[in-house]
């Protein structure tokens, strides 16, 4: 499984490229610090000995066999009904170039939050599948400072 993962990211890498285009530093190429992986380490220690059952639903977060019980769609739906001005945040919906979900409805919602004057917008990963941080952390970091960037540039202004 993580070798295609693998393979993913070093294809990944070269189209951007390459690791000097990409990494800054040494410290970019590990990952997790000590204490991350302390905490991992001690999260999967006690899910095992305290009995949960949560490695066993983390490990279908990942397939293509996951639905929502309530859809984002149907969720927003309600909501932009009932009270749209409980809504008072931006929206930036991200799907990925091959997400197995269905990114109609994320452009559906999209149109249906900009009609309803909730500020909303979508985008799409390149390359990315429905995990976009795994199957494309660059593009994905990147789309996200832009948008942080475009926030807090908006809001610095409005100052």
């Amino acid at each position: 499984m993580w070798m295609g993962k693998l393979y993913k990211i070093n294809k990944l890498i070269d189209k951007h490229g390459g690791a000097q285009a990409i990494f800054n530093s040494n410290n970019d190429l590990v990952y997790g610090s000590e204490k991350e992986l302390t905490l991992i380490i001690e999260y999967l220690y006690n899910s095992i000995t305290s009995g949960t059952n949560s490695d066993i639903y983390s490990r279908y977060l990942l397939t293509t066999a996951t639905t929502s019980k309530w859809p984002l769609y149907d969720k927003f739906y309600q909501a932009v009904k009932e009270d749209p001005a409980k809504l008072k945040f931006k929206f930036h919906i991200m799907y990925g170039q091959f997400d197995f979900m269905n990114s109609e409805a994320g452009e559906k919602l999209v149109k249906l939050l900009n009609e309803n004057k909730v500020g909303a917008k979508y985008y799409e990963i390149s390359e990315g599948g429905h995990n976009l941080y795994i199957d494309n952390p660059f593009d994905t970091n990147q789309k996200i400072f832009e948008i942080v960037s475009q926030d807090a540039t908006k809001a610095n202004n409005n100052d």
